[in-house]
């Protein structure tokens, strides 16, 4: 991620990488050794990116959007904005219903790849 963008330049394309990671914790640079309780054999990778510790996983989908933000013309916290509303928007509708199918003791959470042929969408 780093390398490609450190090569991009203006007529670079926009790109959001989308990956499932093996078993990860990442600490960002508000991240302190106390703030990991029990990692055990899970590697704990330092990054530079805001926050603290964050855990990633099989079954978790992880996008990383590469947005030259002052060509798209947004300033960071508008981006941030917009793009935790286009996350919480859709799943906080699909969090308010489970599928027809399932029981509540089985739908837990929000599946981001629900059929768009159900009658709420």
């Amino acid at each position: 991620m780093q390398d490609f963008t450190a090569q991009r330049d203006a007529s670079t394309d926009d790109i959001i990488w989308l990956c499932e990671h093996p078993p990860t914790f990442t600490q960002g640079l508000a991240g302190k050794d106390d703030h990991l309780l029990a990692p055990g054999d899970i590697p704990v990778i330092a990054t530079n990116r805001g926050g603290q510790v964050t855990y990633h996983g099989p079954g978790q989908v992880v996008a990383y959007p590469l947005i030259d933000l002052q060509r798209a013309g947004y300033f960071v916290k508008e981006y941030v904005f917009r793009l935790e509303e286009a996350v919480i928007r859709p799943t906080s509708r699909a969090w308010a219903r489970s599928p027809p199918w399932a029981s509540k003791s089985v739908v837990t959470a929000p599946t981001m790849a629900w059929p768009s042929t159900w009658p709420w969408t």
